[in-house]
């Protein structure tokens, strides 16, 4: 079924595709990542060359324009789409997992990791009692060593990756490294952005890279400041996106780290990363904005230290 579609959009071409044959593409292609449970390189290409085609169609949707979605298959695309970029991050020793996060591969003038601060501090805490490892998914790498720069006011740490680690994520995982077109990247008010991570508690998963089920969610900034920005959503609304339904979601906790996009323009663009649900305040999540991040890895201290 997927090789059809790819077959189609390739025919295609430079021609345009109706919204009803895009809508019936896109509609095959997510059902076939759902039945997967996961996705892998060729769905990625598909996705790839799908989802620029319905911006042709944005002047037949006048409440609608890049940066909003004008299809449910166009936003459940983008939303698996998602997952290639975001990682697990699983604190463990040999016999136990003691926690959970998730993480973006991030290049810009170099390759890193970044992450949440106080997934690094849980690490170190448990590690300071009893020996752990700190992976990406299921590999291990010597975090200590390859700390770049951390910010305890924006909790955030970005890892270098050893160039062997770099391969395995990418060959044995079907991961990419989001590379922007746009940066430093800044967005507003109102704008459509979806939430990648693996949320909730450790669950068995013997597909692909993790033990753990990715998870998205789509729904607009209503607050910002000058480092952050603020994402409500509703729990029952939850996408049943990559093997995350509803009905499991119990615990945030695992979304920390995990990335934040936009789809504009064609453009997918990193608008920051999570840092901590909205407590008792608002069911949602708490944005640090992707322009703290400086390109050669390091983290302004402008609102930090």
């Amino acid at each position: 079924m997927t090789e059809n579609i790819f077959q189609i959009i390739k025919i295609k071409g430079e021609l345009s595709v109706s919204f009803q044959e895009l809508e019936q593409m896109s509609q095959k292609l997510f059902n076939t990542i759902r039945q997967m449970n996961d996705i892998n390189e060729e769905l990625i290409n598909q996705i790839e060359e799908l989802l620029p085609q319905y911006t042709q169609y944005y002047k037949d949707y006048p409440n609608s324009s890049p940066g909003q979605f004008i299809s449910d298959n166009q936003i459940g695309l983008f939303m698996a789409y998602t997952k290639a970029f975001t990682v697990p991050i699983v604190i463990a020793n040999r016999n136990k997992i003691f926690a959970n996060a998730s993480g973006l591969l991030l290049k810009l003038d170099r390759t890193f990791l970044i992450t949440n601060l106080h997934v690094y501090e849980e690490w170190k805490k448990l590690n300071d009692q009893l020996e752990n490892f700190f992976q990406i998914g299921s590999l291990s790498i010597p975090v200590e060593d390859l700390i770049i720069d951390k910010n305890s006011s924006l909790d955030l740490i970005s890892i270098s990756l050893p160039e062997q680690v770099i391969k395995l994520i990418e060959i044995d995982s079907y991961k990419k490294f989001y590379s922007p077109k746009n940066w430093p990247f800044e967005t507003e008010k109102e704008t459509i952005v979806v939430a990648s991570g693996y949320p909730g508690k450790v669950r068995k998963d013997y597909i692909g890279f993790t033990h753990l089920k990715h998870g998205s969610v789509a729904e607009k900034i209503t607050d910002l400041t000058e480092s952050k920005y603020i994402v409500p959503f509703n729990r029952h609304v939850w996408e049943e996106v990559i093997g995350v339904y509803p009905n499991e979601l119990t615990d945030l906790g695992g979304f920390s780290g995990g990335p934040v996009f936009s789809f504009e323009n064609d453009v997918v663009n990193l608008i920051g990363i999570i840092f901590e649900d909205g407590g008792n305040f608002f069911d949602g999540i708490r944005v640090i904005r992707s322009s703290v991040i400086n390109t050669d890895g390091t983290i302004s201290n402008q609102w930090g230290y």
